[in-house]
């Protein structure tokens, strides 16, 4: 379902952004560079690509468990917690997504410059 999902998103945000006078919808492909983050972590600045940065709930798939104290370094992890990626993993998406169309289509720079 969800294969079937992405072949579709696309096509479902170019109409949007056709229908929806004055916006832009920006279609990422993050899933390969997230893997190449995990597969390469020094590449991206990252030690450890396992384990999340603060101490969860049932094994490491949940929030942080409150008022515990995160990691010292939470950017040399790829996770913060179960469900959110450190701010090195989004920052490298987002640099990507600025002028690399195989990441974001339509890339951000050619949104500016439009």
């Amino acid at each position: 379902m969800v294969i079937d999902f992405n072949q579709r998103l696309g096509t479902m945000l170019k109409n949007l952004t056709s229908s929806l006078q004055g916006s832009n919808f920006i279609l990422v492909h993050a899933h390969w560079l997230g893997y190449d983050a995990i597969q390469n972590p020094s590449k991206y600045g990252l030690m450890d690509t396992s384990n999340a940065c603060c101490k969860t709930w049932a094994n490491g798939t949940s929030g942080c468990i409150p008022f515990e104290t995160p990691c010292k370094d939470p950017n040399s992890h790829y996770f913060f917690d179960a469900f959110h990626l450190s701010e090195t993993v989004c920052s490298a998406i987002a640099s990507r997504c600025f002028d690399d169309s195989s990441v974001c289509s339509p890339f951000i720079k050619h949104l500016v410059q439009a």
